[in-house]
């Protein structure tokens, strides 16, 4: 079973319906809105993993809403699809070019609409993960560094030793994974 949270926005009753059951089938956890306001309030009160959201609503539409989904900087890294009957070639290009993560258009089969959640999904998990990487190492770069303030000799031993390793286990053949724990280490 998925744990993944999945916001739909979508005002046809039973493109919703078919789609929310779909979807729980395939073991995601599914919250509906009509349009972009009523997702806006829930978004309020908790921050799905992917968003897939029509176009044509009304009172706000899904561009708009996209708009303001993205200026909102907790939610940028939210994986956004536009599912919708629009099939232009103009309304692909606009809604490629606010950013969206995908463009699908109606009438959807089952198993692209799927592959493409698992992507931007798997996807955003490793974005998150590397910011989370990246985090942690600057943290405990400053929490060395400031440990070494105390002492001018010892000023920018941290960065010293980091690089000196670093450049050793590249010689060495060390692969990526092993270079990362190394840093850690070496911190």
């Amino acid at each position: 079973m998925n744990s993944e949270h999945i916001l739909i926005v979508e005002d046809d009753n039973s493109t919703a319906a078919s789609l929310r059951e779909w979807l729980e089938i395939a073991g995601y956890q599914v919250t509906g809105a009509a349009n972009g306001r009523l997702a806006l309030k829930l978004l309020e009160h908790f921050q799905p993993d992917i968003i897939l959201s029509d176009i044509s609503m009304p009172e706000m539409d899904g561009y708009e809403f996209f708009e303001v989904v993205r200026a909102q900087p907790q939610l940028t890294t939210v994986p956004f699809i536009f599912l919708t009957g629009r099939n232009q070639r103009q309304d692909m290009l606009v809604g490629r070019g606010l950013g969206a993560d995908d463009y699908i258009t109606k009438p959807w089969q089952p198993d692209d609409l799927l592959i493409a959640i698992r992507g931007k999904l798997k996807r955003a998990q490793e974005i998150a993960l590397a910011q989370l990487h990246r985090v942690y190492k600057e943290s405990l770069t400053v929490l060395a560094n400031a440990i070494e303030t105390r002492d001018a000799y010892t000023r920018g031993h941290v960065e010293r030793v980091c690089a000196y390793a670093t450049v050793i286990a590249r010689e060495l053949g060390c692969t990526e994974q092993e270079l990362s724990d190394l840093e850690f280490g070496a911190i």
